[in-house]
């Protein structure tokens, strides 16, 4: 979506005990197994005493779907830098040799990572370099939440031995959070919320409910800590709420949207009010979505309400009232909103 609406951006898979990106990201097409990632970018750093001088031999073009609405704002791609060569028993090897975990713990672990970081921003440019990090607390994340990122979002389930770990993780990173030369931004994502008949049918909108556990989870998080220092001072909570659609097969929701439909389910107004939260730009946001708001059909316009996360739109499907609500709201006034 961010490339989509004219930004430069750069996914890293960093999971590297489960890389999973590339089967989000690339067609059957597109073979990623000759491409060796990031893996294979920090083992040749360490041969040759540097980054390599030629990094698109660790990155994969990622083609964007060419959609009928909104077109594609100019001058956005996305690239994809791999875990590395995966499936694939080499992989294991590399990845051992490679000894991130172990690199991190002796404190080694940022003078490798960071120049590659630096030289992806010096030599491409991004507007965004988006990080999938492992799961739970490990040397690896640890170098992640600590040096690498700007802003922080932890998905978890609504689970007591989640929220411990989520709230254990925030802590450790909540004095980096009051950093007033580089802080860290904490964000928190539900995931699997039930919806509710609030939800049936509709776009986006929070239920009493979803209020009530939003609430409950902030305060969780934010309880004082010991030692003080160590208490999250705030935290923004989102929402991704079931999809039964999902159990059966998987889709980027960004081409939902688009097929029609889209702004019915809670789930695309989520995924796409979080994107809103992760792009951080409303103006390109509003360029991205002006075609549609200006099309002057009503579904259109509930597509460029639901593209610019306005939470007061509420899409019924099947509802001659509603869409005309929504034609109304997604007027020329929502665009200097």
């Amino acid at each position: 979506l961010a490339a989509r609406a004219g930004k430069r951006v750069i996914a890293i898979d960093m999971d590297l005990e489960a890389p999973g990106l590339t089967y989000k990201l690339l067609t059957d097409q597109i073979n990623p197994h000759r491409c060796r990632g990031l893996v294979g970018c920090l083992l040749d750093s360490l041969q040759h005493g540097g980054v390599p001088a030629e990094l698109g031999d660790y990155l994969i073009d990622v083609p964007l779907p060419e959609l009928s609405r909104p077109p594609r704002v100019p001058g956005g791609w996305l690239k994809l830098m791999p875990a590395g060569v995966v499936p694939s028993p080499n992989y294991f090897g590399d990845l051992r040799a490679l000894a991130l975990d172990e690199r991190a713990a002796r404190g080694e672990a940022t003078d490798l990572v960071w120049p590659l970081i630096e030289r992806l921003g010096s030599d491409l440019a991004p507007d965004l370099v988006l990080i999938d990090a492992r799961t739970g607390v490990t040397n690896t994340n640890l170098l992640v939440l600590s040096d690498l990122a700007d802003a922080v979002f932890m998905f978890f389930l609504d689970r007591a031995e989640q929220l411990d770990g989520v709230r254990m993780v925030m802590r450790a990173v909540a004095p980096l959070a009051r950093d007033a030369k580089r802080p860290v931004a904490l964000h928190g994502v539900i995931c699997r919320v039930a919806t509710d008949e609030a939800h049936v049918g509709a776009g986006w909108v929070e239920s009493p409910r979803d209020h009530e556990r939003r609430t409950r989870i902030e305060g969780f998080l934010t309880a004082p800590a010991a030692p003080v220092r160590h208490t999250v001072d705030s935290v923004k909570l989102f929402h991704l709420h079931d999809e039964r659609a999902l159990l059966g097969r998987e889709v980027l929701l960004v081409d939902e949207l688009d097929a029609g439909g889209g702004a019915t389910s809670a789930l695309v107004w989520d995924y796409h009010r979080l994107a809103a939260a992760v792009i951080d730009d409303a103006p390109a946001i509003a360029r991205y979505a002006e075609p549609l708001r200006l099309s002057g059909s009503a579904e259109d316009a509930a597509r460029a309400a639901v593209l610019m996360g306005d939470p007061a739109v509420r899409a019924v499907a099947g509802s001659h009232a509603s869409a005309g609500a929504i034609a109304e709201r997604a007027g020329p006034g929502l665009l200097e909103e």
